[in-house]
């Protein structure tokens, strides 16, 4: 039995010299694959490579933006035509009535009457025929006949 414990413990010191020498090696062999890794980053080649990756990044960047800016061109001349045709079509509304807060001095004359001079003048009447009819001034008449023509 002693002699079994003795072989037992020889071979257990074996054993464990050899797990030593096997994690030194290990060791080692880390240390020469960081250094190789090391290498391979230093190097032309890896170093080409990437900067073609960045390149094609860059690339796909660029079209990018420039699709971007295409699309941002269409919106500017949609939106120059459609200020262009607001532009030229004039609606009632757009129009600002001549002294909206009603300051200065009253008209003399309602619409009506204003309508009125206004079909005696294409019915052939004189200004100065009009002008003894509402008791006004002839260049009162010429005003209210050629205002909003």
């Amino acid at each position: 039995m002693l002699k079994c414990i003795h072989k037992l413990n020889c071979e257990w010191s074996n054993s464990m010299g050899e797990v030593q020498r096997l994690k030194e090696q290990n060791k080692r062999l880390l240390k020469d694959i960081e250094d190789l890794e090391e290498q391979l980053r230093r190097s032309a080649y890896y170093q080409e490579g990437h900067y073609a990756i960045e390149a094609v990044e860059r690339g796909r960047i660029i079209e990018k933006q420039k699709n971007e800016i295409q699309q941002l061109k269409d919106e500017i001349q949609q939106l120059k035509d459609e200020n262009k045709l607001l532009k030229s079509t004039k609606r009632p509304i757009d129009l600002k009535i001549h002294n909206e807060r009603g300051a200065g001095r009253k008209s003399k004359f309602t619409i009506q009457e204003k309508e009125t001079m206004k079909l005696y003048r294409i019915q052939g009447k004189t200004i100065k025929e009009i002008a003894e009819m509402y008791s006004c001034s002839v260049g009162l008449v010429h005003k209210i006949i050629n205002e909003n023509e």
